[in-house]
């Protein structure tokens, strides 16, 4: 644990996904944080994912036994979005889109349970054109003290 609940429920949400996603040969994954990873390239990749943790809100659940050890749910999402080369087709992208959103489904490991996953219905192309993108959300709570 670090001292942040924000990094604590991102690692917990990393490794559930690591230890669930069944990781396709041919379709990268990347994570929406302060890296330097490239978008791949349309000419090498058909299809690929963008994650994102989004916090929403926090509460407190419960009063403990001074400062520091009140019970609280931080709640956020994990916004999946499979990006899919324009003139392909949705059959792949929409099992790929599944099966990020089973990782996550009913799920619960210590302090982070999901509550649910839904699909986005805003299906677009990307602002350059060269993706089509289907999107969904894994709603999250992550227990912690503090």
């Amino acid at each position: 644990m670090t001292a942040s609940p924000y990094a604590d429920s991102i690692a917990a949400i990393a490794a559930a996904w690591a230890g669930g996603w069944p990781a396709p040969a041919g379709v990268p994954v990347l994570w929406h944080h302060n890296g330097s990873d490239a978008v791949p390239s349309r000419a090498t990749t058909a299809h690929w994912l963008h994650l994102a943790v989004e916090h929403s809100s926090e509460r407190l659940v419960a009063f403990g036994g001074g400062r520091g050890a009140h019970e609280k749910e931080l709640h956020g999402s994990v916004v999946i979005r499979v990006m899919a080369a324009r003139g392909l087709g949705e059959t792949t992208q929409l099992a790929l889109l599944d099966q990020a959103l089973a990782v996550f489904r009913s799920r619960r490991d210590g302090p982070l349970s999901f509550l649910g996953t839904s699909v986005i219905e805003m299906p677009g192309a990307s602002a350059d054109g060269a993706w089509w993108v289907r999107s969904g959300i894994a709603v999250f709570v992550y227990r912690f003290r503090g």
